[in-house]
């Protein structure tokens, strides 16, 4: 599989380290039996969906274990949190994105680049709706055939298929390569979080406070007018 699945084991046997815990108490936390855990660590086992959202459930980060990276928060998702709706939510990302895309240089010495992540969050958002599973809507995104995400994925077309229609569940493995691949955050088939905000913090943290001054109305002003229209919805 065309994966970075390696590192996931690297980075859980490190995690398990740093944790001091024992694999019999890893194996509690991705509810298995402790000879299941070891292969899992091992790479014997993939580590399969429901254990990643166990281990979520105990604390655990699943997004580091599958990426590498740890998901930052900050003042975007409160700006975020400010919207009600779903298409509220919508345009907002939209207008920070560009925002950012425009204005991060201007104030930055060095230009940010946003990556793929945070774009293809952005245009995930036009396929999202009650007739589509998240799978359809990603693939859509690409504008892929089942039989093309199946080799992008590296597993049979019936295999995919099942995954797509959600009569089965993704493994860690499949989730590594959406991020490694396609660029996704597994956190859109984990817990359908759909906004990708970790680049747009940064970006907005490294400012300067006078930029963010001048910044703030401007955003003041687009979520006043998203809220009035969340109100007459």
């Amino acid at each position: 599989m065309a994966s970075n699945y390696s590192q996931v084991l690297e980075r859980l046997f490190l995690y398990r380290n740093e944790l001091g815990k024992t694999q019999q108490q890893m194996s509690l936390a991705f509810d298995v039996t402790q000879g299941h855990y070891a292969k899992l660590e091992s790479g014997a086992k993939i580590i399969s969906y429901q254990s990643l959202k166990h281990f979520e459930a105990h604390g655990g980060d699943i997004h580091f274990l599958l990426t590498g990276t740890v998901t930052k928060t900050g003042e975007i998702n409160n700006y975020m949190s400010m919207c009600k709706t779903e298409e509220g939510k919508k345009w907002l990302f939209e207008a920070l994105v560009w925002l950012f895309h425009k204005c991060g240089s201007f104030y930055l010495k060095e230009t940010p680049i946003l990556s793929p992540k945070t774009y293809k969050s952005l245009q995930l958002l036009r396929y999202i709706n009650k007739e589509n599973t998240i799978w359809e809507c990603i693939r859509k995104n690409e504008n892929l055939s089942q039989i093309k995400m199946a080799e992008h994925f590296d597993i049979n077309v019936k295999r995919y298929r099942r995954i797509e229609k959600l009569k089965v569940a993704p493994d860690a493995e499949i989730l590594n390569t959406l991020y490694c691949r396609l660029h996704y955050s597994p956190l859109v088939i984990l817990n359908r979080e759909m906004y990708f905000l970790d680049e747009l913090n940064q970006i907005w943290n490294a400012m300067p406070e006078s930029a963010k001054d001048r910044l703030k109305p401007l955003l003041q002003e687009i979520l006043t007018f998203i809220q009035l229209y969340e109100k007459a919805s």
